[in-house]
């Protein structure tokens, strides 16, 4: 694999930013059943990493800077892909993608919010793990940047309406 921010200074920043997404669920993966400490805070320092990342792809996805945080945090997480199972979060995204045949990242974005709210009510230690990077309320905090994403990069808001989820457009 190649992590060279020059090279994916053209790419779709929706790519990115959902396989940023998908680097969150492999790295959230690891706190559900730590092998080590050590390991847990590599997992806790790399979720900074990728909202980092994250949020400045958010600000400028052409940016050389962004794309280099971006491929950083990517590199990281890839590391926990022979460390942690596959476990409920993958299962759902993977059925999710099969049964709408949606993009392997594109499930994961649409999941990770969902099932770390799921997970952690089970899981108050892995929560709190990452209450430093994503404050008293991880699932909230990864929906919020994926709404920040899609605000900013696309004028388009997601909200709730009557129990539905729906989309919007913002800007001009």
């Amino acid at each position: 694999m190649v992590y060279d921010p020059a090279l994916a200074t053209d790419l779709d920043p929706r790519f990115s930013t959902m396989s940023l997404f998908n680097a969150l669920a492999h790295t959230t993966a690891v706190l559900w059943a730590p092998q080590s400490e050590e390991q847990a805070d590599r997992a806790v320092r790399t979720v900074g990493r990728i909202l980092q990342g994250l949020e400045a792809l958010a600000d400028d996805p052409t940016s050389l800077h962004a794309r280099a945080l971006a491929a950083h945090a990517a590199f990281f997480a890839a590391g926990f892909l022979e460390e942690a199972p596959l476990l409920f979060h993958h299962r759902v995204a993977h059925a999710l993608g099969g049964t709408f045949d949606a993009p392997h990242a594109a499930a994961h974005t649409a999941a990770l919010p969902y099932t770390l709210g799921y997970n952690g009510a089970a899981l108050p230690r892995a929560m709190e793990r990452l209450g430093p990077v994503l404050g008293d309320d991880p699932p909230a905090r990864l929906h919020d940047g994926k709404q920040l994403v899609l605000v900013r990069q696309y004028g388009v808001e997601r909200r709730r309406v009557g129990g539905v989820e729906r989309t919007r457009r913002v800007l001009p």
